[in-house]
């Protein structure tokens, strides 16, 4: 009984495996490129295929990063990060004035506040691409919940 199997050929450096097609890897940019909150979930209302789901879901994405200023793909730096860098600056500070403790102390509790206030930044961007996201996929057909 024959199988079916994926055809393979030889492959310079630079040349993706012929098994990957045009639409297998938009849809993988897709789904790499989106960061819809985990609960989103996007439905076709038009009949959009699948192909035509992760082009819009694409486009979609990049819009909202460009309206927005926001990707979510890019993590913040996390307090410990801020802190340790406040932490080492301030030292450096206190050094100069004859105190470096007092100099640390002082830069990582003014990097931790800081630090708060980015947060708050980076959640209201998240919303702002999140509205802008949904509204672009509403547009193009899309039920998201």
């Amino acid at each position: 009984m024959p199988t079916s199997r994926a055809r393979t050929t030889t492959h310079g450096p630079n040349q993706a495996p012929a098994a990957l097609t045009t639409s297998t890897l938009l849809l993988a940019a897709a789904l790499l490129l989106t960061a819809a909150p985990a609960h989103a979930e996007t439905t076709p209302q038009r009949g959009q295929s699948p192909n035509q789901q992760a082009q819009d879901t694409t486009a979609c994405a990049d819009q909202a990063r460009q309206r927005t200023n926001h990707d979510p793909a890019q993590p913040p730096p996390s307090l410990t990060t801020d802190a340790a860098k406040g932490a080492t600056a301030g030292a450096v500070t206190g050094l100069l004035s004859g105190d470096p403790a007092k100099g640390a102390a002082t830069g990582a509790a003014t990097a931790a506040l800081r630090h708060r206030t980015q947060s708050a930044a980076t959640q209201e961007k998240q919303a702002a691409y999140d509205r802008e996201r949904t509204a672009c996929l509403t547009a193009r057909g899309y039920a998201v919940k």
